[in-house]
């Protein structure tokens, strides 16, 4: 009896861990030799993580490594945590890096939650970790559940499709391998594989909306109404998902066919002719909005619902509207145009109202310092900022030696394609790069930064734009100021920094991309000594 029991433990075992990998595989969560850190607290879900990454390993063909924060709150409870993480990795031969952080204290520092802060602190280790490791994936264990109640969540607090599309599977380099299965499941699974773990305390406790949904409102609905509420609210979401990605894309094409016929799309200024928005399904042009403000910042993790709703009700064609939104950023409608721009730098208007100063919203930065203004130069066709698709790098004739201009403030890149002429040497110019003009795929750009970028090193690997600054410790007022030539999220050139190497010249480079760094009124360049432009005034090095 007991060998049919054991046997049936098994194959119950053998379906969770294939229903797992199933899931990995469609979502394309890994590459065969990708390292992967799991971030590992000591509960069910962070084990039973560990455990299925270790024991598809060899399948997957990736590596394993761990990471640990103790958060300094619970006192003896997560010094036990920290223990018996060690003593797992240990005995399954899994590298592990632990850190020990203050969250409340950080939290009081930052006026945040201690739940926030933790979420903070965690993942900025994490990828720190993962960069140490030269880990390309970062696994987190949140499970069915947490899913549910974040979609829940999410719709209590007013949430459109993107808060009821809930946790994705894959965000970046951030991987959720359990996000298909239950808690029950994963309890029932280590519970067969006879291995221990962790419970927090503080999950019992309701003094978190979070734990309030999943300790009391979940398990009322699953027992009363639905044994498979949680499974049907991730059906939802699933197809909320799709939804919110089709009119994503239908956003960003509106806006691209804008810009490509209006030039709308100016450094932190984006503009869109309301002849073209007005027509649109109101649903729509929530996502145009959300996306003009995208643009416009970088980032939208503060931009809700309410801030969409904000600009949408801006009165039509009288002109002369505005609406303050965060990151220190306008809407303007005016007679012909709805534009997003920057007016402050984020955190200057609440400086300004503290210090008394009456000024605080009359406050805008100097357009030269934000928006692309067109220039008009004899022989050279101007293009803003965001101009150069792949038709117009099409018409860049090598040959007939034309040249194009792109615009960023007070930064020009002149761009100009040649055949490559092996007896030239390649220019060693801080301001003058060359680049392989046959490995642009999307067409270049020259802009902010913008979440998702990225460059490539010299063994080939990625390092993400953000790391980069942190690490040539660039003040972080300054990063949002500092141009880049861009090929979509690929930089081509951070420029007075570095250059990708995947565009370096080689042998095998038959057309030479040649960018060249020019001032509107033809003044010197910085490094004679010019200094107009003030981003140029921080020092940084050019590795190419």
């Amino acid at each position: 009896m007991a060998g049919k029991t054991a046997v049936k433990t098994d194959v119950k075992a053998g379906r969770f861990r294939q229903k797992v990998l199933s899931f990995m595989k469609k979502n394309h969560m890994t590459d065969r030799g990708d390292g992967v850190l799991a971030a590992v607290s000591g509960g069910a879900d962070s084990v039973c993580l560990l455990l299925l990454l270790c024991e598809l390993a060899a399948e997957l063909g990736i590596h394993v490594f761990a990471f640990h924060m103790n958060h300094g709150i619970r006192g003896a409870e997560a010094d036990r945590d920290e223990r018996f993480v060690k003593e797992l990795c240990g005995r399954m031969g899994v590298p592990l890096t632990v850190v020990h952080e203050k969250v409340e204290s950080y939290a009081a520092d930052h006026g945040l939650s201690t739940e926030e802060a933790g979420r903070i602190l965690r993942y900025r280790h994490l990828k720190e970790t993962a960069e140490k490791y030269g880990c390309a994936k970062i696994a987190v264990a949140h499970h069915e559940d947490d899913d549910a109640e974040t979609v829940l969540l999410n719709l209590f607090r007013g949430s459109g499709l993107p808060g009821l599309s809930g946790i994705r599977p894959v965000r970046e380099e951030i991987i959720r391998p359990l996000l298909c299965v239950s808690r029950k499941e994963i309890e029932e699974y280590l519970t067969s594989r006879e291995h221990s773990w962790c419970e927090d305390s503080t999950n019992k406790e309701n003094d978190y909306t979070r734990n309030k949904i999943r300790n009391e409102l979940l398990p009322w609905v699953t027992e009363n109404i639905n044994s498979r509420a949680a499974e049907h609210i991730l059906a939802v979401s699933e197809f909320a998902a799709k939804a919110d990605a089709y009119f994503e894309a239908e956003a960003e094409r509106v806006l691209r066919e804008s810009e490509r016929k209006e030039k709308s799309r100016t450094g932190n200024s984006v503009k869109i002719r309301t002849e073209i928005l007005d027509p649109q399904p109101e649903i729509l042009k929530t996502y145009i909005i959300r996306r003009m403000i995208l643009n416009a910042a970088g980032k939208a993790k503060d931009i809700t619902e309410r801030h969409i709703r904000l600009v949408m009700d801006l009165s039509g064609p009288g002109g002369g509207c505005i609406a303050d939104l965060p990151y220190g950023l306008q809407a303007v409608r005016g007679y012909e145009t709805l534009e997003i721009r920057k007016v402050c730098q984020v955190g200057e208007k609440e400086r300004r109202e503290k210090t008394g100063d009456i000024s605080a919203y009359k406050f805008r930065k100097n357009a030269e310092d934000l928006e692309c203004t067109e220039v008009k130069m004899a022989g050279l066709k101007t293009l803003s900022c965001e101009a150069l698709l792949d038709t117009e790098k099409k018409k860049i004739d090598p040959e007939a030696g034309e040249r194009k201009i792109l615009q960023l403030g007070p930064t020009m890149i002149r761009l100009h394609v040649t055949q490559r002429k092996k007896e030239l040497e390649i220019p060693k110019n801080q301001y003058t790069k060359w680049f392989d003009y046959d490995k642009i795929k999307d067409g270049l750009s020259i802009r902010y930064r913008k979440n998702g970028d990225y460059f490539t090193l010299s063994g080939g690997g990625k390092k993400k734009l953000g790391r980069f600054m942190i690490d040539k410790k660039i003040p972080e007022k300054e990063r949002d100021r500092i141009p880049v030539l861009a090929d979509g999220d690929h930089v081509l050139w951070v420029i007075g920094y570095r250059i990708s190497d995947y565009y370096k010249i080689t042998d095998e480079t038959e057309r030479v991309l040649e960018a060249e760094m020019i001032l509107p009124d033809g003044g010197d360049r910085p490094e004679d000594g010019g200094g107009r432009a003030g981003i140029w005034n921080c020092k940084g090095e050019d590795h190419g």
